[in-house]
């Protein structure tokens, strides 16, 4: 069946059976006729049929056999036509579907050149007819019903290939008006588009009530109207809601949300679209950032615990020769300076680990109801020998009531002592450091201001980056984790680490929830 639909040759045979189907089937119809009619006005046929009545009354006897004839040659004209239609578009060693020029014709234009041409056919017929000439009628309506088949025959074989190859609505005059137009539409501003709306929606009212002033049927178009706009406006309200709930759950940072967006509005559609765009794009960052940062704190980690031994083995053996009796001040020189670079390398892979861990939240939270300004005070006294070494005056404001926040007292003593060792190590010598302790019904802020000794010349959130430092401090011995360790420590504890910088001005803000201890525990902590 295949190789017979691919076969030119077959094709052309189909047609040919196709046509002579027809034609039996023609002259059966009228033979049939004559058969049961046309014995009654045989008067007006006698010019035409010379035998009259015996002519009539013989093809009365085989009516059945005219009507047998009949009914089998439609039925083959039908199966050679599916056959066609099947064939239709293809071409021998190809197994696509291959259009003509006259299946690239819009389908519009082809159904009107088809109706003309059938027209001038079908009066080329009566014309010929009215000759009452049997030669002429035989001839010429021969070929002229066989010109109508062929017509209808290529209207159909038409149709078929465009929708077999999928073009029936494309290549039609409608589709590339309609495309025009929604083009144009898609240029006008949203506004616009509903204000036209609007004007047509109300020019179609006042043609309806125009037309149906004083009429019965006016109240049931006018009911039929109001359904439909109300089912519109609902619909259109629905897609709305869509779009906003779809932009409130990726505000809230669900980016496995996705937008139905079939059967909306065009507009609405774009909009959707746009929505899903943005959540996979932003779905992308997040997840090509968290595997960023776990390579990183991977590294990080590794690099720290194969530093950690040998470290520890320089430590030790350091010691040991701390401990030795040597007479040579050189040597003793250097033993200082690698007592001191060890515990500073010491110190850096412990920030390293620290750092990591605090940033997967890899770290075990034992909050509770913490007194955050006595923890204050114990932080500036340990610091306090360090503090006036600098030449920094400190000067601390605080409420004299306890302030409770929750928080594990471990990290947060982490959180200070990185924030106090921060001033002792860049805060300007000779100036003074300020240490406020505010509150509020719903939040505890604790703020440190110092005057820098090196210039501020990165923004404040960048200083919050890992291995950050000023340009100028760079000399100092500082890691540069010391303050993403302290807001991850903080993050880690339902609080917050800001900073703000202004000129040589350095401010750091630590913000935590406070809690009132007398309340029931599920009340505490404030997320």
């Amino acid at each position: 069946m295949n190789q017979l639909t691919h076969c030119l040759a077959a094709k052309i045979t189909g047609i040919v059976i196709f046509v002579l189907m027809c034609c039996i089937a023609l002259i059966s119809a009228i033979l049939t006729y004559m058969a049961y009619y046309l014995d009654l006005y045989t008067t007006t046929w006698d010019v035409i049929f010379a035998m009259g009545e015996v002519w009539l009354m013989t093809l009365f006897d085989y009516r059945y056999i005219v009507i047998i004839i009949l009914l089998v040659s439609i039925l083959f004209a039908v199966l050679v036509l599916v056959f066609l239609m099947i064939s239709a578009g293809h071409r021998k060693d190809s197994e696509r579907i291959e259009r003509n020029s006259l299946d690239r014709i819009p389908l519009e234009i082809m159904l009107c050149l088809e109706i003309v041409l059938f027209i001038v056919l079908f009066v080329c017929a009566s014309m010929t007819i009215e000759s009452y000439s049997i030669p002429i009628i035989l001839v010429f309506g021969t070929l002229i019903y066989v010109a109508m088949v062929l017509n209808v025959l290529s209207l159909f074989l038409t149709i078929a290939t465009r929708y077999k190859s999928k073009t029936l609505w494309r290549n039609s005059l409608l589709y590339r008006i309609l495309r025009v137009l929604r083009q144009l539409f898609h240029c006008i501003p949203f506004v616009w588009k509903w204000t036209m709306l609007i004007l047509a929606w109300g020019f179609c009212e006042w043609m309806m009530c125009l037309l149906s002033v004083n009429d019965t049927a006016y109240t049931f178009y006018f009911l039929l109207e109001k359904c439909a706009v109300s089912a519109l406006l609902i619909f259109l309200v629905y897609q709305m809601r869509r779009l906003k709930e779809a932009g409130q759950e990726i505000t809230k940072g669900n980016l496995q949300y996705r937008i139905n967006t079939r059967h909306m509005f065009p507009a609405l559609r774009e909009h959707g679209e746009n929505l899903n765009s943005i959540r996979q794009g932003i779905s992308k960052a997040v997840e090509q950032k968290m595997k960023s940062e776990r390579l990183k704190t991977e590294l990080i980690t590794n690099v720290s615990h194969d530093i950690k031994t040998p470290l520890t083995s320089i430590v030790n053996y350091v010691d040991l020769l701390k401990k030795e009796d040597i007479q040579n001040e050189k040597a003793q020189e250097y033993i200082e300076v690698l007592d001191r670079q060890s515990a500073r390398l010491k110190k850096l892979t412990e920030d390293l680990v620290e750092a990591s861990k605090a940033s997967t939240g890899n770290i075990a939270v034992n909050a509770k109801p913490t007194d955050l300004g006595l923890v204050l005070e114990q932080a500036i006294g340990e610091y306090d020998e360090r503090l006036k070494k600098n030449q920094l005056t400190t000067v601390l404001l605080k409420p004299e009531e306890e302030v409770f926040i929750m928080a594990d007292g471990r990290l947060l003593w982490r959180i200070l002592d990185n924030l106090m060792s921060n001033v002792c190590k860049y805060a300007m010598p000779g100036s003074r450091f300020y240490v406020t302790l505010e509150m509020d019904e719903k939040e505890v802020r604790l703020i440190q201001r110092n005057i820098s000794q090196y210039p501020l010349n990165i923004p404040a959130e960048e200083l919050m980056n890992r291995f950050v430092r000023g340009d100028a401090s760079r000399s100092t011995e500082g890691s540069g984790l010391g303050l993403s360790i302290a807001q991850s420590l903080a993050q880690l504890q339902h609080g917050r680490l800001a900073l703000e910088i202004d000129g040589d001005l350095f401010k750091s803000i630590l913000s935590f929830p406070r809690i009132f201890p007398g309340l029931p525990v599920e009340n505490l902590v404030q997320a």
